[in-house]
């Protein structure tokens, strides 16, 4: 496994601003080595598993996008201080002069759980505290399973939720007073101190979002959407769909709409989309040929939504009014999960055709990119508080599921 991941891994040098513009902390620099750093994105520059670059690899990151930096060779420049996993300066030397401080961005997507589990990675939450909690997608239908596992260490091992059984959880949340809601085949729970959970919906739960006034949605697969009443555990149905509740989500605005993705027959059918601004009438808004696995919402409010269709054919939608809907180009994946980060990024998780996926990137600008092939499918994906991402996976030939997790640092060129 070790040597297989070091495909895996990508180093990515580039700017943060959105413009894209390396940035010139002095002047007085003249020709030199600054005026051959020319490219305003590096884009990737290696492929490997590695805590830090060597020289080499720096080298090759400036002569990939540079072709005035072709007779650049290590010769040219020494480290000022040892690199590190963020950053490191270059000084010219020889026949260039002049400084560069680079910071830069390493994708190591390596598995960190030590545990082995009965089924397919299918959810995760970060608590504030750094507790993480996953739940199972467990395909032998004919047992019963522990399917929720908490982790205190930040995802080495995990201890199983014994009170929560059954075949899969479908979505995990917390509110704002730190309980924890878990969305099962078997039922909807509740949890105040993150270990013991008591049973509040005997259903088949499919998804759950809280909106601005802290009421609990609740969307079931038999088409039911519920939601929170102000008496403690208590919830009222409010209308009943026509197809399973894969998805909901909430755009906090002026309008505060609240979004409900359905799958009508699971899995091979057709999807719909809606959408209630009082959360009393609802209108359609979506009518796709796929299963609505997931909706989110980015900061800038644009809306993505993810879909499903047998061997890989899905695809995302995206709209900026939420009214009007296109579908992302080169996407052509069934898509499991969306993770929008704090620039309007989003991170897609992937089946390309049976227990295969992978992990990609659409920035706010529509470019799309590959973030790491990974040899399951990408079921499920969450961000920490550090901005680091987690990719929850499932079974596949002689792969078990497991979690992967890189760290996203934000990056600028200075010279």
């Amino acid at each position: 496994m070790k040597n297989l991941l070091k495909i895996l891994g990508i180093i990515v040098l580039t700017s943060t601003t959105s413009t894209n513009v390396i940035a010139c902390n002095n002047q007085s620099f003249k020709k030199k080595l600054n005026e051959i750093i020319t490219t305003t994105n590096l884009e990737k520059i290696y492929v490997g598993q590695l805590e830090k670059p060597n020289k080499n690899q720096i080298l090759e990151a400036i002569k990939s996008k540079n072709e005035s930096a072709s007779d650049l060779n290590e010769n040219d420049f020494q480290f000022q201080n040892n690199p590190s996993a963020t950053h490191v300066n270059i000084i010219g030397i020889g026949k260039y002069q002049g400084e560069l401080n680079l910071t830069y961005q390493i994708n190591n997507f390596k598995i960190i759980t030590k545990n082995k589990f009965s089924g397919d990675i299918y959810r995760m939450l970060w608590t504030n505290d750094n507790n993480l909690y996953i739940g199972l997608i467990c395909w032998n239908n004919n047992e019963k399973n522990n399917i929720l596992f908490k982790s205190i260490d930040k995802g080495k091992t995990f201890q199983p939720i014994e009170n929560i059984i059954g075949i899969q959880v479908n979505s995990i949340i917390i509110d704002n007073n730190k309980n924890i809601w878990v969305a099962s085949d078997n039922g909807l729970y509740e949890s105040t101190d993150g270990n013991n959970f008591i049973k509040i919906i005997n259903d088949n739960i499919r998804s759950l979002i809280i909106d601005n006034n802290e009421n609990i949605w609740v969307g079931a697969n038999n088409g039911i959407l519920y939601k929170s009443l102000l008496i403690k555990n208590q919830f009222k149905k409010i209308k009943n769909f026509n197809g399973a509740i894969w998805s909901l989500a909430f755009k906090s605005n002026s309008k505060n709409i609240l979004y409900i993705g359905i799958a009508i027959s699971g899995y091979s059918g057709n999807g719909e989309l809606y959408t209630s601004i009082d959360r009393i009438n609802f209108q359609k808004t979506l009518n796709i040929n796929n299963e609505v696995t997931n909706v989110a919402i980015a900061p800038n409010g644009t809306i993505y939504v993810g879909t499903y269709n047998s061997y890989g054919k899905g695809n995302l939608y995206k709209s900026i009014d939420g009214i009007n809907f296109t579908i992302v180009n080169r996407i052509n994946y069934s898509v499991f999960s969306l993770v929008p980060d704090n620039n309007n990024n989003v991170y897609i998780g992937t089946e390309l055709a049976v227990q295969k996926g992978k992990i990609l990137k659409l920035d706010n600008e529509n470019n799309l990119k590959e973030t790491f092939g990974i040899f399951t499918t990408a079921w499920c994906l969450t961000i920490d508080s550090k901005k680091n991402i987690y990719a929850g996976t499932g079974v596949a030939r002689n792969y078990s599921p497991t979690i992967y997790e890189s760290e996203f640092i934000n990056i600028i060129i200075y010279y």
